[in-house]
């Protein structure tokens, strides 16, 4: 499981379609407008709606891989 932000990271949808396509079990998400450290609820760089979509998405990762949803917030 990946998140990336596409400012610092520059991660391209095709460098994930291909990452898949190896065989490899790989979930990833790109938010497009969030820069590094978009989860970081103190700095400047925070992203609300990416942050709160990520953490969601590792929850649920969580829950289907590690059987619990419960992680600590």
């Amino acid at each position: 499981m990946r998140k990336f932000d596409e400012q610092k990271w520059g991660i391209s949808v095709s460098a994930v379609t291909v990452t898949g396509a190896s065989g490899v079990d790989f979930d990833a998400t790109i938010y497009p407008d969030a820069r590094h450290a978009f989860f970081n609820d103190t700095g400047a760089a925070y992203e609300p709606v990416a942050a709160a979509d990520a953490w969601t998405k590792t929850l649920d990762f969580f829950a289907t891989n590690l059987g619990r949803k419960d992680a600590p917030a």
